[in-house]
């Protein structure tokens, strides 16, 4: 019975990682002056990553093909959220198998309102 056991767990947990494997992935290297955990990049049709965790190693993974037009920066410190349009670099559609690297620098303006400058994108 242990053997049953173990091969459906080993079955089941190959399924996911071949599923994994084919996400279009989001890669974040943003540097920041802040290390807590109240800044967020959010892209529409994907959600909001921690820059934190992106910081930390996380890659987050998308199940379909990501377009970007703007990407949002919320500091939940203030609870604000702060629209910020893309270069061109980023305008570039990451389908699955691919992986784009948002980076850049976060800085903090009046009234803790954040952008990212020098935004910059690179797929492979």
């Amino acid at each position: 019975m242990k053997k049953y056991i173990f091969f459906f767990l080993f079955i089941l947990t190959n399924i996911q990682l071949i599923y994994a494997a084919d996400t279009a992935n989001i890669k974040i290297k943003i540097a920041s002056p802040m290390n807590d955990n109240r800044y967020f990049m959010c892209v529409r049709n994907v959600g909001c990553m921690s820059i934190r965790a992106a910081k930390e190693g996380k890659i987050f993974p998308v199940m379909h093909t990501i377009e970007m037009d703007n990407i949002y920066i919320v500091n939940l410190k203030n609870n604000q959220l702060y629209s910020q349009g893309l270069p061109s670099s980023c305008s570039i559609p990451v389908k699955p198998l691919q992986t784009v690297t948002i980076s850049g620098k976060l800085s903090t303006g009046s009234n803790n309102s954040a952008r990212i400058d020098q935004l910059r994108c690179a797929i492979s």
